[in-house]
């Protein structure tokens, strides 16, 4: 495996400072242990540890005190006295330690430099780790932090201690530099040569042009959507399935932003997207997806076209995964049977035909009886009959499959308006522009509000369970809190009002336990729950395992979508109350 020939100070500086963490632990082996988690010759891990380890080096690059390198400090004219706001500038004391002084002589004594650097630094790393370009996974340490401050900080003003400081923050953060982006564009396009021959490697190119990038939160963009579908490739070949779904995710958002939802590049992300979420065991989302995708290609190719036909055969292996064999065995033989009929002599009627005799074979084996004698719906409308269910199936009500490029699910009418399925709402969280369809504005809005309500209240009880902070401070943030919560039990008020209007539950239908208004704010708890857990153990070890969270956000998105379809099929009924707790807002 190749190998480049320069790497990058901060990557440097962090694979150093693993090996220095893991011989703490007494770790056997650290630096070929670091060197394989980073993908790196362990030949060069060992050299840059040794230079790093020199004493000559530790002379150089480090400070009087030894806390930090001693040229990463703050952008000049980033800050500034808090008693007459001019800029402060770094200059050498006696004592050859840098230090920051007021010219107007506002202070008693210089401040040191690295002591600033260090503080700035760990504030940053507590709310906004993901501006720092660093490799997925890699720990950051404050004075790089403090390198990059003024990309999310206006200005840091200080008075006459290092500890009396305040952090104005931006609005939104500095874009990277120029330099910057064509770097990045030059990586993804050398893992886009690597990818088939060398797939570690490329995936190290791609993290590289991805650093600081969240996939959760960011904005559209050609060159980290390129590199996420790229990325989420990878990831799948090797098995990484929940950093698949994470970049294919991001890349279909960005592509469907960017070039619209029939392109290509859109059509070729939904498919990892759905892909990945398959392979993770999801499957009522990979039906989705699947479902989404098949719909494109019939109004792209038609209902007969290959590719729309090759979709309608993997959503019928999704089916049997859902324990929906019969509708699974109809689907796929009509497909084979078009498939025949319209391209003949194509590889992939094999392929269908072995995954067809697969699916016959497992209803035999596990004894499954179904009942025969209705007609299959034609290729173009897979449609999964209700007579026609097996034994053992995993659903009691199986999910109704519609004809490509139907319009949306219409409920009966004993219901109203339909509900919005839980990928609609989801798309909201986050603040992602999206333009959302008029007759769910209410509840779609209210989620949205919800989510970042949630995050505030997230980043609120944080700072009142921190047991070094001052009383004034937990105060404040119990305030806050409840503040928060008052607006939270309106917006849920929103949505249960906006479902009594549209929704006329039938009468003899069990009651479910909660409102639509209160499984919406679980959803969006659990979303803030996940993306904070994943924030946390990348920035490195963690007490929680961000994949836990990912799965009971993943298993309540299904459960939502199943609840909608037993209220519009009149199985479920809502119930009709509102919160009982109030809350006091401040006068």
């Amino acid at each position: 495996m190749a190998f480049p020939s320069r790497y990058p100070p901060d990557l440097v500086d962090a694979v150093v400072q693993r090996v220095a963490d893991a011989r703490i632990v007494k770790a056997y082996g650290a630096v070929t242990t670091v060197a394989r988690q980073m993908d790196l010759d362990p030949r060069i891990v060992q050299k840059w540890v040794t230079k790093a380890t020199a004493p000559q080096a530790q002379q150089a690059d480090r400070g009087a005190d030894g806390t930090g390198p001693r040229h990463d400090y703050l952008v000049p004219g980033l800050l500034r006295c808090k008693f007459c706001h001019q800029a402060v500038a770094l200059a050498e004391t006696a004592a050859a330690a840098p230090a920051y002084l007021c010219g107007n002589d506002c202070w008693p004594k210089p401040l040191d430099a690295v002591v600033i650097a260090d503080h700035v630094g760990r504030a940053i790393l507590r709310h906004a780790p993901r501006i720092i370009p660093l490799p997925a996974g890699t720990p950051a340490r404050p004075h790089l932090a403090a390198m990059h401050a003024h990309r999310i900080l206006t200005c840091v003003t200080v008075g006459a201690a290092a500890h009396d400081m305040t952090l104005t923050w931006r609005a939104a953060p500095l874009a990277s530099p120029d330099r910057r982006e064509t770097e990045r564009a030059k990586r993804v396009a050398a893992a886009r040569d690597l990818a088939a021959r060398d797939p570690l490697r490329a995936r190290q190119l791609l993290h590289g042009s991805l650093t600081g990038i969240d996939p959760a939160t960011a904005a559209p963009h050609a060159v980290h959507a390129e590199a996420g579908t790229l990325l989420a490739a990878l990831h799948l070949r090797i098995g990484e399935l929940d950093a698949a779904i994470r970049w294919a995710g991001y890349a279909h958002h960005s592509a469907n932003h960017l070039y619209g939802p029939t392109h290509r590049r859109s059509l070729h992300a939904l498919h990892l997207f759905a892909a990945a979420h398959r392979s993770a065991g999801h499957h009522q989302r990979a039906y989705h997806l699947y479902r989404q995708l098949g719909e494109h290609f019939a109004s792209s190719d038609g209902p007969r076209g290959h590719r729309t036909l090759a979709v309608h055969a993997t959503t019928a292996l999704v089916l049997h995964d859902l324990g929906h064999c019969q509708a699974a065995q109809d689907l796929l033989a009509d497909t084979i049977a078009t498939q025949r009929r319209e391209h003949p002599g194509n590889p992939t009627t094999a392929r269908m035909t072995y995954h067809l005799t697969r699916i016959r074979q497992d209803c035999a084996t596990k004894g499954h009886r179904h009942e025969h004698g209705e007609s299959r719906p034609p290729p173009s409308a897979p449609t999964a009959p209700r007579s026609k269910t097996c034994e053992g199936s995993k659903e009691a009500h199986p999910m109704p499959l519609r004809s490509v490029g139907d319009p949306p699910l219409i409920p009966n009418q004993q219901s109203g308006t339909p509900l919005p399925s839980s990928d609609l709402i989801i798309s909201t969280f986050g603040g992602r522009p999206r333009v959302l369809p008029e007759v769910w504005t209410v509840p779609l809005h209210a989620a949205s509000r919800l989510a970042s309500h949630h995050g505030e209240q997230w980043a609120a009880e944080t700072i009142s369970r921190d047991p070094a902070a001052d009383d004034h401070v937990v105060a404040a943030a119990k305030r806050s809190i409840d503040r928060l919560n008052a607006t939270r039990v309106a917006l849920i008020g929103e949505i249960d009002s906006w479902v009594e209007q549209v929704i006329r539950p039938p009468g003899g239908a069990p009651l479910h336990t909660e409102t639509i208004g209160s499984v919406v704010d679980r959803l969006a708890i659990a979303w803030v729950r996940w993306r904070r857990f994943s924030e946390t153990a990348q920035l490195g070890p963690s007490e929680v395992d961000p994949s836990v969270a990912l799965q009971q956000y993943t298993e309540l998105t299904e459960a939502f979508d199943t609840l909608v379809l037993d209220i519009h099929e009149g199985r479920r009924r809502i119930p009709q109350w509102r919160t009982l707790k109030s809350y006091r807002e401040p006068r």
